[in-house]
């Protein structure tokens, strides 16, 4: 396989081609270093100081790996949609996810999860998961517990973000983000946010409060009244798969550290 091929691959199917590449290099050493065979003495020497390396390095991979899938199915990248709205869910929602499809993105929105069950079983998908979208807009639910389940989603992303477990990228669908920071009546969003928080309870609305300061914070993607939609799915994919390339990477820069966590999850 040539050098050019080999760096279009996603970072996670190089490794089985390094690895065999390095193989036949560890073979075609231990001839040139075979004193048997014509060899000059400045290659041997070369090849006594580059398979230690070698070996180690590729003893790492062979050993983490398999761990790593176990553990760490690609599945675990998808990316946790948080909103609310009918409107949200038939129109752009329904476009982002169709444009991840494409893409070959695994996500979740919690319209996937069964009727019936707790926001448990979606806090288990939110630690799932290792993106999460987080899309604000003036569009709440008219039913309220749907809202409520939403706010309670936020502040779970928030905690997972705080934990270094979750990145979280807000999107602001026609709102501005200092609304969406710090709610206030003069607003749409604040207007629907306190009209919800009035049927919730003071812990509650401080929690959802930290949350839509914190995540609001973040960086994030906007999208303008008079803006492209279309082009807006475009950036929010690019976006996402930038962060999971990044994600990626640093797992192979350091897969024990990640196995541990898991580990430690677990427990």
């Amino acid at each position: 396989m040539t050098s050019k091929i080999l760096a279009k691959m996603p970072r996670s199917r190089q490794w089985p081609h390094l690895l065999a590449k390095s193989c036949r290099f560890f073979s075609d050493s231990q001839t040139n270093s075979n004193p048997s065979l014509t060899s000059t003495a400045g290659d041997t020497q070369k090849s006594k100081t580059i398979l230690p390396s070698l070996f180690t390095g590729y003893h790492s991979v062979l050993v983490t790996y398999p761990i790593r899938i176990a553990f760490f199915p690609r599945d675990n990248h998808q990316v946790f949609i948080n909103y609310r709205g009918e409107e949200l869910r038939h129109n752009f929602v329904s476009h982002l996810t169709n444009a991840f499809e494409r893409h070959g993105i695994k996500f979740f929105v919690d319209k996937d999860e069964q009727r019936g069950k707790d926001l448990k079983h979606v806090f288990a998908r939110i630690k799932e998961s290792r993106i999460a979208l987080a899309i604000f807009s003036t569009i709440f639910s008219t039913r309220y517990p749907e809202s409520m389940w939403c706010m309670d989603e936020l502040a779970k992303m928030k905690k997972r973000a705080d934990e270094g477990k979750l990145q979280v990228i807000p999107i602001f669908y026609k709102v501005g983000a200092r609304d969406v920071r710090k709610p206030t009546s003069d607003s749409e969003f604040g207007r629907n946010f306190w009209r919800l928080a009035e049927a919730s309870s003071g812990d509650q609305i401080k929690n959802w409060k930290e949350a839509l300061e914190c995540i609001s914070n973040k960086m994030g993607l906007s999208l303008e009244d008079k803006s492209s939609e279309a082009d807006f799915v475009k950036e929010i994919v690019k976006e996402v798969q930038r962060v999971i390339e990044a994600i990626e990477l640093e797992e192979e820069e350091n897969p024990c550290g990640e196995i541990k966590e898991k580990f430690r999850e677990m427990q």
